[in-house]
């Protein structure tokens, strides 16, 4: 289907953005002129997205991508495939959560009591930090743990801890082939002297959902990580988005098509 649109003389100036779920389409259909592009996401994450890019651009050079970074940046890689654009950090959903009029609009929809975005923000990364240093360290050891088993309910936020240690089981408990981990303590221990951006190392959708845990604990509601992430797109604005490096990049690429779209 895309191929045949990709090709049909009616899109022929149209931009064909290619993201990697649908979520991200509502997201960018905001953000994007969407009477001069067309948006649309293929399964499978970030491989999926450069493999139909690739093929796309066979049929129609205005085809590019825009993808997660997930943990490249945290090593200073670019994308090197042609026409594919990264986020500025980890997730769009980091990039969101960084708009600090953003977050803070979200705390004052959900808490009665005048809360620092700033503080806020940073006191959620490091609560799950565990969890992503576990993810970092299975991205570099391919070690194929499964992350599907939840965990807010082992954060206590009126100490700020979470049990580490139990979430850790209930990863081992779903992943299949029990891999070898060495001594895990000693790698995710070297993995965190390196300091890395919290931003880039944070998963968009675990900081969402320990997010909704601080805010129903903070005002007995039960917003779930899915409402949660539906506002923050709502309230997230086409200006904060023009402030980010993937706009500027963006922008050059329609710059040198000379095509604009967003």
């Amino acid at each position: 289907m895309l191929r045949l649109e990709a090709r049909h003389p009616n899109n022929i100036n149209f931009v064909f953005i290619i993201v990697e779920g649908k979520s991200d389409i509502k997201l960018y259909r905001k953000l994007f002129d969407d009477t001069k592009c067309i948006i649309t996401s293929v399964p499978g994450g970030n491989p999926r997205v450069v493999d139909c890019v690739q093929v796309l651009l066979g049929l129609n050079q205005l085809v590019l991508g825009v993808r997660d970074s997930d943990f490249n940046q945290c090593y200073g890689e670019v994308e090197p495939t042609r026409n594919i654009f990264m986020t500025d950090y980890h997730d769009i959903e980091m990039t969101l959560v960084n708009a600090d009029s953003v977050l803070s609009a979200v705390l004052s929809e959900y808490i009665d009591e005048a809360l620092d975005a700033q503080l806020v923000r940073q006191a959620i990364m490091e609560i799950i930090h565990q969890i992503s240093i576990l993810k970092l360290f299975n991205f570099e050891q391919s070690k194929g743990l499964n992350f599907c088993c939840g965990f807010q309910d082992l954060i206590q936020f009126s100490t700020m801890t979470f049990n580490f240690d139990e979430y850790l089981k209930r990863v081992l408990a779903v992943t299949e082939g029990k891999p070898e981990l060495g001594n895990l303590e000693h790698s995710m221990q070297s993995l965190i002297r390196q300091n890395y951006d919290f931003l880039q190392l944070t998963n968009g959708h675990d900081f969402m959902k320990a997010l909704s845990s601080f805010i129903n604990h903070k005002s007995g509601l039960t917003i779930s990580s899915d409402s949660l992430e539906s506002t923050f797109r709502i309230t997230y604005r086409k200006e904060l988005f023009q402030t980010t490096k993937l706009f500027t990049s963006l922008q050059l690429w329609g710059s040198s098509k000379n095509v604009e779209f967003n």
